[in-house]
């Protein structure tokens, strides 16, 4: 769906040099869709905000195109070398994409103009970590070396899984399994390494209740602990077995975030930085603020802090606490 990754032109999927692209809106997931003067793509909704899932304060703007994409279907201006003295790329996932909100009230929108800035907004739905240190690569390989960059990084337990072995790595990457999207080999592959885990072959109906499967197993824990009256049974102990807290997974993120920074360091590039995971806000405080400092603030951001409102999906942030987050950013600045 648009505002997630089309892994076909992402690195290192991708061997040709080109810039990386969301997908493209379809009118059956995003309504009607109409094309712009620059090349892009406006369209009414994503998946989250569809007019039946709108409260009431919102149902009013369920007939606008809420949406502007450009050619490479971000939510951003059409990159153009000649802006990169004066572009701001902002990375993170759909809080940064802006799910539910109007384009003018997203905060790298916000940002940009607070700061006089070109809107480079890279946020992509789902994004894991590792998206946006790729992301951020593949556009600095190719020339687009922007005067500032601004991240709110994703949640830990979102990982890129490539659903088969073919060579090296697979074409077809996954970054999310749910077999209800029909998505047949991304589902074989979660009942094969749940299977696996509990050195058993399941059955269809034993894996019904995984929504997100291997990526998103933080989340299928969670419910499966809150909705099955056995702890013991098979399903909770995949949940364990797909729960990201080890001590591995921070340092995968402690990685991850390193490379972005020398990407930054290296083309002297300001960089800022805040959190929609809490738990790696706190990773940050207890583990990288002591030994090497912080640039953005006193401490660790949480964005949850700043929340006041929703967006029309009930589920992202609201135009207030969008607004919040891009004053928090550009008074670090």
């Amino acid at each position: 769906m648009p505002s997630n990754r089309n892994y076909t032109t992402h690195w290192p999927w991708n061997r040709r040099k080109e810039l990386p692209s969301l997908n493209a809106p379809t009118s059956l997931k995003n309504g009607k869709i109409e094309k712009t003067e620059s090349g892009g793509s406006r369209f009414q909704w994503c998946p989250s905000d569809l007019p039946e899932a709108m409260g009431d304060d919102w149902a009013h703007t369920k007939d606008e195109f809420f949406y502007t994409i450009n050619s490479n279907n971000y939510r951003a201006t059409e990159f153009n070398k000649q802006d990169n003295s004066n572009a701001t790329i902002c990375l993170g996932d759909s809080f940064t994409f802006g799910i539910g909100v109007r384009d003018e009230d997203t905060w790298p929108y916000k940002l940009n103009e607070l700061l006089g800035t070109v809107n480079w907004n890279l946020g992509s739905g789902g994004s894991s970590n590792k998206d946006i240190l790729y992301t951020l690569h593949q556009f600095i390989s190719n020339g687009y070396i922007p005067k500032n960059v601004f991240v709110t990084w994703s949640w830990n337990h979102r990982k890129v899984i490539s659903n088969k072995i073919n060579n090296f790595i697979s074409s077809n990457p996954v970054d999310h399994l749910d077999y209800k999207t029909g998505d047949v080999e991304a589902y074989n592959l979660q009942r094969k390494l749940l299977a696996n885990a509990l050195e058993r072959e399941l059955q269809l109906e034993d894996i019904t209740s995984l929504q997100h499967g291997m990526i998103d197993g933080e989340t299928a824990y969670t419910q499966d602990l809150h909705h099955l009256e056995d702890p013991n049974n098979r399903i909770a102990r995949a949940g364990v077995f797909l729960s990201d807290q080890t001590d591995d997974d921070y340092l995968r993120f402690y990685t991850e975030r390193l490379g972005v920074i020398a990407l930054c360091e290296a083309n002297n590039i300001a960089f800022k930085e805040a959190f929609v995971d809490v738990q790696l806000a706190k990773f940050a405080d207890s583990y990288i603020i002591p030994s090497q400092g912080w640039k953005t603030g006193k401490y660790a951001m949480w964005t949850g802090s700043l929340q006041e409102d929703f967006a029309r999906d009930n589920g992202h942030y609201g135009p207030k606490t969008l607004t919040n987050i891009a004053n928090y950013f550009y008074n670090e600045t």
